[in-house]
């Protein structure tokens, strides 16, 4: 018996062997427009789950900073703090444990953050989102300027400067009212009557609402045109 062998051309091996494992040019392209799609959804997506998440964190901040300032209050009498020279407007996080500032939030509530010592910044008292946005360390957040008291009369939570007290939280006409503080941008520092500071973001850091503390500690995000003073009851 005779065998016989058959040979393929090189130019059919090669031929079939690029159809198996090639691409055509047709194919490239819906690859391509596919990735693009899908980037196109998610990119969004993460940003908004980012902010979302940056705010959540700010609000657990503002929550932790309101439980220090009702434990300063409940071991000074209800005094809010600001008792020995007031203080007012930017909530600075800087602290310098041997030679404490008076003028700043930050000074009264080191205690209960469990700090009793050095120098630095308090991270609760900053707001990711606010530090995220200019890339560098301000003051993320603002002291109202005006709450409303049991008598009708407005005041400022925290004194203000040379010896006014903190006010009592009994002079509140309603503690869950009362604002405390909230997110800082030069939008708000305008509205309430203030040049903008050097050093703040320019619009709110959190889209469309900004995360508010009140005195009774609990947090709420409000909308922008959402005005943080109380207006005196004639």
């Amino acid at each position: 018996m005779t065998n016989t062998s058959y040979s393929i051309p090189r130019r059919h091996i090669q031929k079939n062997r690029f159809i198996r494992n090639g691409f055509t040019l047709i194919e490239l392209l819906v690859v391509i427009a596919i990735i693009a799609i899908l980037a196109g959804i998610l990119i969004p997506t993460l940003g908004k789950v980012r902010r979302i998440a940056q705010q959540t964190q700010c609000a657990s901040n503002l929550r932790h900073i309101g439980e220090a300032i009702l434990l300063y209050a409940g071991e000074n009498n209800g005094e809010l703090p600001g008792r020995d020279a007031g203080l007012y407007g930017q909530i600075s996080a800087e602290y310098n444990y041997t030679n404490k500032d008076k003028f700043t939030l930050v000074t009264y509530l080191l205690p209960y953050f469990e700090i009793t010592n050095g120098e630095g910044d308090v991270e609760v008292m900053q707001c990711p989102a606010s530090e995220a946005a200019l890339d560098s360390t301000h003051a993320s957040y603002l002291a109202n300027n005006a709450v409303l008291m049991n008598n009708g009369m407005t005041g400022r939570p925290f004194g203000k400067s040379y010896g006014a007290k903190g006010l009592l939280l009994s002079q509140l006409a309603n503690p869950a009212d009362a604002v405390a503080m909230f997110d800082l941008d030069a939008e708000i520092w305008r509205t309430l009557g203030n040049a903008s500071p050097n050093n703040t973001p320019t619009e709110a850091v959190h889209g469309t609402t900004r995360n508010f503390l009140y005195l009774d500690g609990h947090v709420s995000a409000m909308p922008l045109d959402y005005d943080p003073r109380a207006t005196a009851v004639q």
